[in-house]
């Protein structure tokens, strides 16, 4: 039996493969987000999950919608450019952006994911980070460690 080896293995930190969860109210902002994500090579696969429920406290009530939840392959180096990406097309004040870092997993689809990242466009980062910086960093940098 062939052995695989899984581990990850990075010494750059900024390198480090992630999913990204998002959830959105339907179809047409699910699709925009993840077009749009695609096509600036922001993430290399987009997995969607309909007919999710969420229940949450918001506004001093606890909610319950059906949404769609969106499983968003990346990388940590691209944070920036993905949260500024959803928040741009999506309709809710305060979504959904959830980073969670990958361990361990099939290591030809983790080479896949890391490939296919490699291609990201330094211009469309560079034009991403200067947007995002200027609306977010203020708020953003007092909140969030990067």
């Amino acid at each position: 039996m062939k052995k695989i080896k899984t581990n990850i293995k990075n010494k750059n930190k900024k390198q480090e493969l992630c999913i990204v969860l998002c959830t959105t109210p339907n179809k047409k902002y699910t699709n925009n987000i993840i077009k749009s994500l695609l096509k600036n090579k922001l993430a290399t696969c987009i997995t969607t999950i309909p007919n999710v429920i969420s229940t949450y406290y918001w506004k001093n009530t606890i909610q319950k919608k059906t949404e769609e939840q969106l499983i968003i392959k990346t990388t940590k180096k691209l944070k920036k450019q993905i949260i500024l990406n959803i928040t741009k097309q999506h309709p809710y004040n305060t979504p959904e952006i959830l980073f969670i870092p990958i361990t361990d997993g099939n290591k030809e689809y983790l080479s896949w994911i890391k490939e296919n990242l490699k291609k990201t466009k330094k211009n469309n980062i560079y034009k991403l980070n200067k947007k995002f910086n200027k609306k977010y960093k203020k708020t953003y940098n007092k909140n969030i460690k990067i």
